[in-house]
C-alpha cells in the first residue's frame, strides 16, 4: 500500500507541475521539456473561426512540437471552419478519446486530414 500511496503522489505532484499556456487561438500542455512537445488541450473556441494548429508553437522563446491532440480537446464545439477541411499537423501522433465528440463545425462537407 506504501509504494501505491507514493506512486499515486507522485503522478499528482507531476500533473499539477504540468505547464499550459495559451498562444494563438489555443491552449497547450507541456507533454516534455526535454523533447520540447506539447498537446493541444480543451479551450473555448465555440463561436470563433479556428484555423488547424501548426506544427510547432512557440512560448516564451522556446519552441515545441505539436503531438498531440488532447481528449475533449474539441468535444461538444461549435466553430467555424472556413476551408470544410480540418488538417491536423503531420508532426500528430495521437488524438485523445472524444477529441472531436459531438463537434459542430459550421460549413459543408467537413472532413478532417493529416498534412504530409
Amino acid at each position: 500500500m506504501k509504494k501505491f500511496t507514493f506512486i499515486a503522489c507522485a503522478a499528482m505532484a507531476l500533473a499539477a507541475s504540468a505547464q499550459t499556456f495559451t498562444s494563438g487561438s489555443f491552449n497547450y500542455n507541456v507533454l516534455s521539456e526535454e523533447d520540447a512537445t506539447v498537446e493541444l488541450v480543451a479551450g473555448d473556441y465555440n463561436g470563433k473561426v479556428v484555423t488547424a494548429p501548426g506544427e510547432t508553437v512557440t512560448y516564451e522563446g522556446k519552441t515545441y512540437t505539436v503531438v498531440a491532440i488532447g481528449d475533449g480537446a474539441f468535444k461538444d464545439m461549435k466553430f467555424t471552419c472556413g476551408s470544410g477541411t480540418i488538417w491536423l499537423p503531420a508532426t500528430i501522433q495521437y488524438v485523445g478519446a472524444e477529441a472531436f465528440s459531438g463537434t459542430f463545425v459550421n460549413t459543408s462537407n467537413t472532413t478532417i486530414q493529416t498534412q504530409n
